[in-house]
């Protein structure tokens, strides 16, 4: 029980079971009446109360450490608890958290309580006590913090337990100080600072990004989530997660986990209990079910750093970044069926100590496009190639080519060599690929049509509609073209067996005219010169 009691106690740094050779304590009826209990942290702009639920009455001592290190804390008290708590009492909130409670304790239940909760117990047990209307009266006089107040202070107050309300925090159970043989104690022997306590902040923070925002099927993308050091001063046990919730479309790779603490990467030991630990260890896709504030299930990727944040090394850090990343492949689950377009989010939540943040969701995009190759009457053709390649709207040039078919087992890469790609009943799509724009050159035209007439355009993908543009003025690509048997608008690209085929509006057409113009202006210039040359030879 001594083991149990001293953890119980490291979490609330309150009281516990006397033991044999306790020594009363000093002062009047037992106790001291100038105890004060300072509060700490993020108290700006708010308002505080205290309430005792029980005093102290018996306290061991030992001395823990050693050498220079070596200190004498409380080992253990006696609780005499507070009548004053009406509807619960103290003793129906201690059994609303607490399944058993040996009969050697009738009417003095705090003291078991406080030898065996747990922090589940001290939850429940702390939300029953609220329930009270009214609270019984104040331990001392109410505060109410400005803007650049960075602590609270209760004073004149009987040694003992008390619940601190805070108009926009958790409550909190916090010890003053303890006397024993006239010798005042700030410490218990399991490490709890007695006297003081951090304030609860009103938010838990928590933050997420990704290295990328448009993808295409095959991609990593690194995602960071960020929270903040909690304050665990006085506790043994606390609860922090990043638990993450990836939609479909992401592989997720829990070996690429990373930890840092402001900064600085945080290690896990190589013998002894882990810092953090990450659930589950095996690669794993997202699934579509993604609430706004997702509890625990088996596929999501769970951070939990709860072992960490109860040690000297994180209380001496409050407040510091923490930052986690890890890697997620971008699969095909992204695109919906016959869709060009597709998306994926996840949401993550940090849990401190069993207060949720508010979800931060992160979505990536990726884009695509589709055209059909037809003849002069519109009929889709069969037989063309294309290559794409990226391309750079300011320098106006074609760089890396693409490759791949863009599925899972062989998805697209952007590279040197060039794959050309032939389409199906003369249409040509292009999906799961990053927001950008294309250039795209056919390299084959079908049997029977002009190969000097090939198609060059460019492509713009993202928000809304493919935007398509051709390079040259022939009039072969029409993003608000029409195939014969089908309904609507779609892109297309012509192939021609003449160049009677090519279209006779707009820029094409005129240029065709330019061109007959300056057909019939050099044979008319012919001409010409040949009838100069016939009147010369007869002059001569």
């Amino acid at each position: 029980m001594k083991g149990m009691f001293k953890r119980a106690l490291g979490v609330v740094a309150a009281a516990a079971m006397a033991m044999t050779g306790a020594v009363a304590l000093a002062g009047t009826a037992n106790a001291a009446e100038n105890d004060t209990i300072v509060i700490t942290g993020d108290v700006a702009n708010r308002t505080f109360d205290i309430y005792k639920l029980g005093t102290y009455s018996r306290a061991t001592t030992d001395t823990v450490g050693e050498g220079e290190h070596q200190q004498t804390c409380i080992n253990s008290v006696n609780l005499t608890q507070n009548p004053a708590w009406a509807k619960p009492t103290i003793t129906q909130a201690v059994e609303a958290a607490i399944d058993v409670i040996p009969s050697s304790y009738a009417g003095n239940e705090l003291t078991y309580f406080a030898n065996n909760a747990n922090a589940k117990q001290l939850t429940t047990f702390t939300t029953e006590l609220m329930k009270n209307n009214p609270l019984p009266a104040p331990a001392a006089l109410q505060v109410k913090t400005g803007a650049n107040d960075t602590q609270v202070e209760f004073s004149g107050l009987v040694e003992g337990w008390y619940l601190v309300t805070d108009s926009d925090g958790t409550p909190l159970l916090v010890s003053t100080k303890i006397t024993a043989n006239s010798m005042i104690y700030g410490c218990m022997v399991s490490g709890a600072t007695l006297g003081t306590a951090a304030a609860k902040p009103k938010t838990v923070s928590s933050g997420k990004t990704a290295d990328k925002d448009s993808v295409k099927v095959g991609d990593t993308v690194t995602y960071t989530l960020t929270g903040k050091v909690p304050n665990t001063i006085n506790q043994t046990e606390y609860t922090y997660k990043f638990i993450d919730t990836p939609g479909i479309g992401l592989t997720v790779k829990p070996a690429s986990v990373q930890v840092y603490i402001a900064g600085t990467p945080l290690e896990n030991p190589e013998a002894g209990d882990p810092y953090y630990t990450v659930t589950p260890n095996e690669t794993f896709d997202g699934n579509s079910n993604m609430p706004s504030h997702p509890a625990e299930n088996d596929n999501q990727l769970v951070v939990d750093l709860s072992d960490w944040v109860t040690t000297s090394a994180a209380q001496a850090q409050i407040g510091a970044d923490i930052t986690v990343s890890y890697e997620a492949t971008v699969n095909a689950g992204i695109l919906s069926d016959d869709e060009l377009s597709g998306q994926v989010s996840n949401n993550m939540v940090v849990n401190s100590n069993n207060t949720m943040s508010g979800g931060s969701e992160e979505t990536v995009y990726t884009y695509g496009f589709r055209f059909t190759k037809v003849d002069a009457d519109n009929n889709p053709l069969n037989g063309a190639t294309f290559t794409v390649q990226q391309y750079d709207t300011e320098t106006q040039k074609a760089g890396a080519y693409l490759s791949g078919t863009g599925t899972a087992q062989d998805p697209y890469t952007f590279g040197d060599t060039a794959d050309s790609y032939a389409g199906e009943n003369g249409v040509f799509t292009f999906d799961g690929l990053p927001a950008g724009t294309y250039y795209v050159a056919e390299t084959t035209v079908p049997d029977g049509y002009i190969d000097s007439i090939k198609a060059t355009f460019t492509v713009t993908i993202g928000d809304g509609s493919p935007q398509f543009k051709e390079i040259g003025v022939l009039g072969l690509v029409d993003g608000q073209g029409t195939v014969t048997g089908q309904n609507g608008a779609t892109p297309t690209v012509l192939n021609v067996t003449s160049v009677t085929q090519l279209p006779m509006t707009g820029a094409a057409g005129t240029m065709l005219f330019t061109v007959l113009g300056l057909l019939i202006a050099g044979a008319g210039a012919l001409v010409y010169m040949k009838s100069r040359n016939v009147k010369r030879a007869l002059r001569g």
